[in-house]
């Protein structure tokens, strides 16, 4: 309006003196009264001049005002602190919010340095605008302290350069980094296992206790499957658990099995969680895994030692009711072997047979109570490789008609272990039944004794099958007494062995997987007298 306003005047102004000129000269022509026109003509001009330089001041006195309450209006009204100050620190002015950021008064703080809200902050100016952000601590009346992050920008205000100091209390922000770094220093000093992962199973977070529990480092484990760490048998777990937490379920201790980096197989108990998102929506999952892999062994142990000592209760009862008819046909045997002396040769052999198995019916049974009761044996010095010789004497026949091969290795110098022939022959026995048990269409059965590898003067014996193998979920309970997965098996042999091998200070290991058999591996110690 104020340039249309000129321009117009200007026009006007040219067309007055040009017209004025013309009237001038047809009114009065070159008469008395042409200088009297002439000046009214021009005090008409001068009052014309005078009007437009009024609606011009008006106007922009209007608009200085306006600007100036927008301005008012807009500094009050930031949700920053604002601090205006001479170059030198001195404050001229705040805004309401820098009042109650503060504590104080407008009044209060007028004319004060501005070390006085932010101390040691000063009045530095940035080199450049965006490097006008900095983080400074902000002073209250009370004497309290708080984190602000401050931006100082130069103003020119009448003609005068000014300071303006934008100040943003960021205690909230604080207190949430602070919560966070805690969180994340909690998780990586979790001894759990913690990891994040997407509804695909791929791992976006993986903390300090998943490195130690499972072998892998995060740079080997973020971004790649979760099934990186599940056995290939039971992989449609991960299905499962991942269709639950689409469905914004919770699982919680759920004990399973995973792998190692190693390849070692360990028991896990998880409790995984959906992960959302600010929306509500479901776009993770949380997952905690603890190893349980101890815990798991000594329930184990402990329901094994229930077992085999109501086991012994039981056993003590048959024992007795079998050494009765034991005794008898011993007796039997021994006064028809030695007391007649007409016996054929061919009865001789048989009756001798007869009193060989009936002597090792009568070792087994006092076996069976010396392994579940745990009573003293009666060690002597044994040759291992002759209780192979005598076990496969009663067992090769059957093999034979088993389709069973049997192939041994025996090592010729194989020092003699202490302990009692029977209870190793019936461990033997039992995992030879065992392989051929596993075998129904026919196999071989390898057989091996060594020594021990760094053990002075033990030794090794090796039962391999080529079966179908021992699945994973099923390894862990072998030695379980009453646990067997054949219809018509007591699930006693294997708990009685490795009760026997322990008994005689030795140890049993397993090396199975489906599609590639089963070698069982019994270390025993060589032959060391009692003490």
């Amino acid at each position: 309006m104020p340039r249309s306003v000129a321009a117009a005047y200007v026009v006007a102004g040219g067309l007055w003196i040009v017209l004025s000129e013309v009237l001038l000269g047809a009114v009065a022509g070159d008469g008395p009264m042409r200088g009297p026109l002439a000046i009214l003509t021009g005090w008409l001009l001068v009052a014309a001049t005078g009007g437009l330089l009024y609606l011009l001041l008006r106007h922009y006195t209007e608009a200085v005002a306006k600007t100036t309450e927008t301005m008012e209006r807009f500094f009050e009204s930031a949700v920053q602190g604002i601090v205006v100050s001479a170059r030198d620190g001195r404050i001229e002015q705040v805004n309401g919010r820098a009042e109650a950021m503060f504590g104080y008064r407008r009044d209060e703080l007028i004319g004060q340095s501005i070390e006085l809200v932010l101390p040691g902050a000063g009045v530095h100016l940035p080199a450049r605008p965006d490097d006008g952000h900095a983080r400074r601590a902000g002073c209250r009346k009370d004497g309290t302290r708080f984190p602000v992050e401050l931006s100082q920008s130069a103003v020119r205000i009448g003609g005068t350069e000014r300071v303006m100091s934008c100040v943003t209390d960021i205690s909230a922000w604080a207190r949430g980094e602070e919560a966070v770094a805690q969180l994340a220093s909690i998780v990586e000093s979790s001894q759990d296992a913690i990891i994040s992962e997407t509804l695909d199973g791929v791992i976006l977070t993986w903390n300090a206790g998943a490195e130690r529990i499972y072998g892998y480092s995060a740079g080997e484990a973020v971004g790649r499957s979760i099934a990186l760490m599940i056995p290939p048998e039971i992989l449609d777990e991960l299905d499962r658990i991942l269709e639950t937490i689409r469905r914004e379920e919770h699982i919680e201790h759920y004990e399973t099995v995973r792998v190692r980096k190693d390849g070692r197989r360990i028991q896990v108990s998880l409790t995984i969680s959906p992960i959302r998102d600010t929306d509500g929506r479901v776009v993770g999952a949380s997952m905690i895994a603890r190893d349980v892999t101890e815990r798991v062994a000594l329930e184990r142990a402990a329901r094994r030692a229930e077992t085999l000592a109501a086991l012994g209760t039981l056993s003590a009862g048959i024992a007795h009711e079998i050494n009765n008819p034991i005794g008898i046909l011993s007796s039997r045997l021994e006064l028809m072997l030695d007391g007649r002396r007409n016996v054929p040769p061919e009865l001789r052999e048989d009756l001798q047979m007869l009193r060989r198995n009936v002597e090792r019916a009568g070792g087994i049974v006092r076996s069976l109570l010396s392994a579940v009761r745990q009573s003293p044996m009666e060690r002597r010095p044994v040759d291992l490789n002759a209780v192979v010789e005598e076990t496969l004497m009663l067992v090769g026949n059957q093999m034979t008609k088993d389709r069973i091969q049997i192939v041994t290795t025996l090592d010729p110098d194989l020092p003699k272990i202490r302990g009692e022939p029977h209870m190793l022959q019936q461990v033997l026995m039992n995992l030879v039944v065992n392989a051929r048990d596993a075998m129904p269409e026919g196999g071989i059965v390898r057989i091996e004794t060594s020594r021990a590898t760094g053990q002075e003067e033990g030794v090794r014996l090796v039962v391999a099958d080529t079966g179908p193998g021992i699945p994973a979920d099923v390894l862990p309970r072998i030695s379980e007494p009453f646990y067997t997965t054949k219809t018509a098996g007591t699930g006693l042999g294997l708990p009685l062995s490795y009760n026997i091998i322990r008994e005689h200070g030795g140890q049993v290991e397993v090396d199975s997987a489906p599609g590639r058999g089963t070698t069982f591996i019994i270390t025993l110690p060589g032959d060391t007298p009692d003490p």
